[in-house]
């Protein structure tokens, strides 16, 4: 590998950050989108500015980074207050989305059934990272509504990522045989050993959050490594292992901490899989016109299942429309599985889908101004109370997490 193209290649990508994030930041833009769209333009189908090869490794890179923050960030805890309304949720979105989707790509593009129907489900999981990354945006309460769809997401996830193995596994032998299934006992194998081990060693570390980072930082690398070994895609491996280290009590004050590495690789991320994006695809009309339906059939799918689930279980009119909206984007796991599967497909999925992400995530922030929708009962400008009403959420929603020390850690 040439270093000093990679090097160069890694500044042009962080200047393209920078830009972005300029952008956005002055004209109060989404950034994903911006980031799409630059992205597309710098890579080999635009100006060609980065090269396929440096392309190829910072889409690795970006998606194990973004991987291992969303599964380290996630709250597993939570699903025991509303995992089975959350469940059914889930199932009940996902579903909806991944048969309309699926009907519609059978009918633009006359794919077979085995294909629609994992077009359907890519375009059936809703972006973690974007939905997050919106709340912080419209600077939302945390409440019922928000925790309840927070649960679903964690749900998806890992639907997508037990999706995504089974279906890497087939596109590679061919067959869901005994194989696929030894495979992935002899990874689950090692990886609980090593997590256990790790706890273990963690009892006897000095209490320092730097070097309880830095050393579940280094067991996720083994467990990434692992991933390779056993033909587990390297971004799952990465998921999994934040997921595990996520629930270690020593880690909790470093992760909420680590808000601008999430913003970083979420940058790093879609800047790194939109140079994938064939910009000559989106001249096409007939495919543009594509794009464009599975985007609003998509996002109407999400949008209706998620906001009738929520009004039925309970949750107030106003807010679970809120969530709704706020549902719709497609984002990293739909990258990601677009990216994998794509050996599996006759068309340009990997261009498809970063396109129905550009569209999904420009109407997250987009459609709520456009109907002027009232965030004054969920918006909060002073830094100091927002401080107060997540404390105040915290309380509520979790009070036996505070007490184990998971909110502040107690000595142990």
């Amino acid at each position: 590998m040439d270093i000093s193209g990679a090097t160069l290649g890694f500044l042009i990508a962080l200047t393209l950050a920078f830009i972005v994030s300029f952008l956005s930041a002055k004209f109060r833009l989404p950034s994903v989108p911006l980031l799409l769209i630059i992205a597309a333009l710098a890579g080999p189908n635009g100006f060609s500015v980065i090269s396929q090869q440096n392309i190829e490794i910072f889409s690795s890179v970006g998606a194990i980074l973004l991987m291992y923050l969303i599964g380290l960030e996630m709250r597993t805890e939570l699903i025991k207050k509303v995992g089975m309304s959350s469940l059914g949720i889930s199932i009940l979105k996902m579903g909806f989305s991944a048969f309309v989707v699926a009907l519609v790509s059978i009918f633009l593009f006359n794919l077979s059934i085995f294909e629609a129907i994992i077009l359907g489900v890519i375009f059936s999981i809703t972006s973690t990272a974007i939905f997050v990354r919106a709340l912080q945006d419209f600077r939302v309460l945390y409440g019922k509504e928000t925790t309840t769809m927070y649960v679903e997401l964690i749900w998806e996830d890992l639907f997508a990522v037990l999706f995504t193995l089974f279906l890497v596994s087939f596109i590679k032998t061919g067959s869901f045989g005994v194989s696929v299934f030894v495979s992935m006992m002899m990874f689950a194998f090692p990886l609980f050993l090593i997590t256990g081990i790790s706890k273990m060693i963690a009892r006897h570390l000095p209490e320092n959050d730097e070097t309880y980072f830095l050393f579940y930082i280094t067991i996720a690398v083994v467990l990434i490594l692992l991933a390779h070994i056993f033909s587990v895609p390297e971004s799952v491996g990465a998921f999994i292992a934040g997921v595990l280290s996520s629930r270690q009590r020593e880690l909790k004050n470093t992760i909420n901490s680590m808000n601008i590495l999430t913003s970083l690789f979420i940058t790093i991320f879609f800047l790194s899989l939109g140079m994938n994006a064939n910009l000559l695809s989106f001249l096409n009309p007939p495919f543009a016109i594509a794009v464009v339906l599975i985007a609003l059939v998509s996002s109407f799918a999400k949008l209706s299942s998620s906001t009738l689930m929520l009004i039925v279980t309970n949750n107030n009119l106003a807010k679970s429309a809120l969530m709704g909206l706020l549902m719709i984007s497609t984002g990293e796991f739909s990258m990601i599985m677009a990216k994998e599967f794509s050996p599996a497909f006759s068309i340009d999925i990997v261009s498809l889908t970063a396109g129905v992400v550009f569209l999904s995530s420009l109407m997250t922030w987009v459609i709520p101004g456009a109907l002027q929708y009232d965030y004054t009962k969920f918006l909060f400008h002073s830094n100091k109370v927002i401080s107060e009403i997540e404390k105040f959420a915290m309380d509520s929603i979790m009070p036996a997490e505070k007490k184990t020390g998971y909110v502040g850690r107690n000595k142990r």
